[in-house]
Formats: C-alpha cells, sequence, structure tokens
C-alpha cells in the first residue's frame, strides 16, 4: 500500500511571536518575531506586509499584557496603509458582564490590496491603563498570518 500525501486545502500558514517589554504606554505596539517561510508576507520593524494576489486572514492572541486600570481595551490589527483597524478587535476587559478573548482577526480579500499594505498589531489605551504580565505562562502571544487563493 502507498500512501500519497497532498495538500487538502492549498493554504500557507506562518506563525510569529508577539511580545513586548518594559512599561506598556499609550496604545502599545507589539514585537513580532519569528520567520514567514510558508506565505509571501513579509516582516520588517514589527510590521508585516501583505501583497494582493492572495486572500489573508490574520489573528492575533496575546496573553502578554494585562490590565492595570478596570476597564474595556482592544487587541487590534491596524492597516498602516490605510490609518485604520482593521477586522475584529480582540476584547480585553476586567468586566464580569463584558465576555471575549484577546484575539484580533481580519479577513483581508486580494482585491482590498492595491498593490501591498502594512500593519501592525496594537492594543488601545492609555498610557499607564496596562502593565506586563509577570507570568512566565504569558511571556508572549502568537500571530498567525493565512494565505489563501484568490
Amino acid at each position: 500500500m502507498t500512501n500519497i500525501m497532498r495538500k487538502a486545502v492549498p493554504i500557507a500558514v506562518d506563525f510569529l511571536r508577539l511580545s513586548y517589554t518594559g512599561t506598556p504606554g499609550a496604545n502599545p505596539i507589539f514585537t513580532l518575531s519569528g520567520s514567514l517561510d510558508n506565505t509571501s508576507a513579509t516582516l520588517s520593524s514589527d510590521e508585516i506586509t501583505l501583497y494582493a494576489g492572495s486572500h489573508w486572514r490574520i489573528e492575533a492572541s496575546q496573553q502578554v499584557l494585562d490590565i492595570a486600570v478596570s476597564d474595556t481595551y482592544y487587541l487590534e490589527i491596524y492597516s498602516i496603509t490605510n490609518s485604520q483597524s482593521v477586522g475584529f478587535g480582540g476584547v480585553m476587559s476586567t468586566s464580569t458582564t463584558i465576555r471575549g478573548r484577546a484575539t484580533a482577526c481580519a479577513l483581508i480579500l486580494s482585491g482590498d490590496i492595491s498593490t501591498s499594505e502594512t500593519y501592525r498589531i496594537q492594543v488601545i489605551a492609555d498610557d499607564g491603563d496596562l502593565t506586563a504580565s509577570t507570568d512566565q505562562l504569558d511571556a508572549y502571544g502568537i500571530l498567525k498570518i493565512m494565505e489563501l487563493p484568490a
């Protein structure tokens, strides 16, 4: 018997590490590290660039920052190219009535990208609203980048 492997779904996936060092100020931007070996996305200076010709799904999950001031904050995928947040923000809240998880996600269609578009991962918060987690298990988060055929 011979087994032949083939892709069931033509999706390429890369994972990057989200981290943050120091004391978070206003609207902290996460550090991105790792390599993009499977997709055509590029990484430079904590920013990822996605290119036209493919559809993209991005998911950012953080456990790096804790809430210092009782309120609700959002982890965001921010388009530097268009100066706006894209997709759904990840909910970070101390409220018992507001539920969610600190995972932001976005589906970016190839037609929405003229040639390329650059993104960063950040939290919208004022200075002093967040603290760095002291739990070693929460030392970093994950950024998942999926490239789908257009």
